[in-house]
């Protein structure tokens, strides 16, 4: 019986991971014809200003969360990766985990409770550092794995040529483990691309980045808010307005996914030879 059920389960596992293209192709098919061209001048509840002005927010929020969170998700990956933390390292790691997976909600709020009022409302500069404070987590957590995958021998290694840890770890493990690092900070990245409630919480509602302390929206935050007035909107051209924004959404977070996996592949070789060693 328990035969029976492990084999259901890889099947189950092994057709949802071969059908993933299938639904991707889905998606991006219906998003393509949601988002044909109806022939009118305008393009219903969005214009291209507006879209164009939230993709440019995005891109923009994105930067800042990146300036910002990339240096302290590093940082602290390195520093739970040194091996003298012992069982606060665990600990440590598992409250970076936990951070990581927290719905972005809650960190709007926080922004909303914390940094509108004391920055003076909601602008660019308070969405980028609440994405900020949501990719460090991402960031660190990913980079902590790619460091972990570097062989033990590696260590080793450093500790036969006299090197202190902070020399093993600089001079050996992260040349061995950049690319993996860069992909967990890609990855990150895919998430201050998507986020939506967080920068509707604290962006203002702008129509697109003219200053640090203007409102701000996203792409994201814009499909978000204007989905009730696609809806409302018996002849569809809001509906197609918005599939365009949400085509090119999409488009985006696949290149950064792609980005990741391609990253992730040509590490593969130096771990390899890493481990030959």
């Amino acid at each position: 019986m328990s035969r029976r059920l492990a084999r259901a389960a890889t099947c189950a596992v092994a057709l949802g991971a071969a059908s993933t293209p299938l639904v991707w192709m889905a998606i991006a098919g219906v998003l393509v014809w949601a988002a044909r061209p109806s022939g009118l001048p305008r393009l219903g509840a969005v214009n291209p200003v507006a879209a164009l002005g939230a993709f440019a927010g995005t891109c923009a929020t994105a930067g800042i969360a990146l300036v910002l969170a990339v240096p302290v998700g590093i940082g602290s990956a390195l520093c739970l990766s040194d091996q003298h933390w012992g069982r606060a390292g665990a600990v440590l790691g598992f409250g970076v985990d936990a951070l990581a997976g927290i719905p972005g909600v809650v960190f709007g709020l926080w922004g909303y409770q914390l940094l509108v009022p004391r920055f003076g409302g909601g602008d660019l500069l308070v969405a980028g550092l609440v994405l900020a404070a949501m990719v460090a987590p991402a960031c660190a957590s990913g980079c902590v794995r790619a460091l972990s995958r570097v062989p033990v021998a590696v260590r080793e290694q450093g500790r036969v040529l006299g090197f202190s840890q902070w020399q093993t770890l600089g001079g050996l493990i992260v040349p061995l483990a950049w690319r993996d690092m860069a992909a967990g900070v890609v990855l990150a990245l895919g998430r201050a691309v998507g986020e939506t409630v967080a920068v509707l919480m604290v962006g203002g509602g702008g129509v697109g980045p003219a200053g640090w302390r203007q409102p701000v929206t996203t792409a994201a935050a814009l499909l978000l808010a204007d989905v009730r007035l696609a809806a409302a909107d018996p002849a569809g051209h809001a509906a197609r307005a918005l599939a365009r924004l949400a085509l090119l959404l999409f488009a985006t977070t696949c290149v950064v996914r792609l980005a990741a996996i391609a990253l992730q592949r040509t590490s593969a070789p130096d771990r390899a030879g890493a481990g030959g060693e």
